[in-house]
């Protein structure tokens, strides 16, 4: 066996969740992962993977999904003035508790509960958007007690004595399955992902410890790594709980998806399932019925995407920087500003009733030099390569450009 696969297996154990590694072969305390290298080395399975927007509070974890939002569960106490600390020290104070409701046909409601914050979140995870493979293989991620494993039972426990703090560890995802837990908060039916622990099945083998309720469990889709699970309890296969585990729940982020997004705003403002120009319109029109800035009555709160109690231009900003990950004048959403983008908004200069994917950069119903000049601010920026330094660009070129599309198009 490989130092690797021999020193840094973990355990991440949970009936409220930590991860633990393995530094011999037999029955032994083991630290958990801390080191998060992995994340940022491009030839590793985890490349793109990351802790930050993971929190410490109460008796557990929670997971930041928006800005000033977090997803928990609701085994453990969370309440206003309760507050979620990150690795790096920053601190965010509970304003609101949202739980899940009881689903039609259900007795008990899922355990899953999202919380908002005070200040502003600098990192949130996406959600993952669909079904999930089976087997896929999965990054657990929390703040709870390290433990021990056996590697010839396949089990794991947690340890009371050990320091709770940020560790991750690896899995895959064995299945989905119907879950009826009762704890001291209330009883609780979700559907949740299991990942039964099978020592040196992945890198970093993890289970969930104490600690570890209201962690992550993420898997990768398009891209990067996306909320699949919030992480809630371990068991024993085939019987109740008595320690030791092997098998982790982590209640499905899928399943619930749409009861989060009636909470917390995604910029979907037509509810399409996709985030397009279509919606910075909407939003457009929305602050221009508001007769530029206001606030938000409960119906409309989705769009208030930067969940700072006011509709106004710095959503716009939030929808088309932070959501859509690019900058003003990208008119076709490709994070990249262009003669792509240039041609668009020649193709429709002067013309009324266009709208942001036509070259409408400002949203004022007009597509003119005011447009020309936004994009020749951003001219050269590229989404796609993390450098978002745009090119300097002379306005007098760009106005050229303009004035030759203008010229074809009244020959034509």
């Amino acid at each position: 066996m490989n130092v690797r696969s021999l020193c840094a297996r973990v355990a991440l154990v949970a009936a409220t969740c930590a991860l633990v590694g393995i530094s011999a072969p037999a029955y032994a305390i083991v630290e958990g992962l801390e080191d998060t290298s992995e994340f940022d080395n491009p030839s590793s399975d985890w490349y793109g993977m990351s802790l930050d927007g993971i929190g410490k509070v109460g008796g557990g974890s929670a997971v930041a999904i928006g800005n000033r939002w977090f997803l928990t569960v609701r085994h453990f106490a969370i309440g206003v003035g309760y507050q979620i600390s990150l690795s790096d020290g920053s601190l965010y104070t509970v304003t609101e508790t949202y739980n899940a409701p009881i689903p039609d046909g259900q007795t008990y409601a899922p355990d899953l509960r999202i919380v908002r914050v005070a200040e502003e979140t600098d990192y949130w995870h996406d959600l993952h958007g669909g079904s999930l493979t089976p087997n896929a293989p999965a990054v657990m991620a929390g703040t709870g007690y390290s433990g021990t494993v056996d590697p010839v039972g396949d089990t794991f426990n947690w340890s009371y004595g050990t320091p709770r703090t940020w560790r991750w560890g690896t899995n895959s995802i064995d299945g989905t399955v119907s879950k009826q837990v009762t704890t001291g908060y209330g009883t609780f039916r979700s559907t949740c992902l299991k990942m039964e622990f099978d020592y040196g099945e992945t890198d970093y083998e993890a289970g969930f410890g104490n600690g570890d309720s209201g962690g992550g469990t993420f898997v990768y889709e398009d891209g990067q790594w996306k909320l699949a699970g919030i992480n809630a309890y371990t068991d024993l296969l085939g019987a109740p709980a008595p320690p030791p585990y092997d098998v982790s729940y982590a209640v499905s982020v899928p399943v619930y998806a749409d009861w989060v997004r009636t909470i917390v705003p995604d910029g979907d403002l037509d509810d399409s399932g996709t985030v397009d120009a279509t919606d910075i319109d909407l939003l457009y029109d929305y602050i221009d019925s508001l007769g530029g800035s206001g606030s938000v009555p409960p119906a409309d709160a989705l769009s208030d995407l930067d969940s700072d109690e006011t509709v106004d231009g710095a959503d716009v900003d939030f929808l088309i920087r932070k959501i859509l990950d690019t900058e003003y004048g990208d008119f076709n959403l490709d994070l990249l500003i262009d003669t792509t983008d240039l041609t668009i908004l020649a193709a429709n200069f002067g013309l009324p009733g266009k709208g942001y994917g036509d070259g409408d950069a400002n949203g004022d119903g007009q597509i003119d030099t005011t447009d020309l000049v936004i994009l020749a601010t951003y001219y050269g920026f590229d989404g796609t390569s993390g450098d978002a330094v745009p090119e300097p660009t002379s306005i007098a070129l760009m106005g050229a450009a303009v004035l030759g599309q203008l010229r074809r198009r009244r020959r034509a």
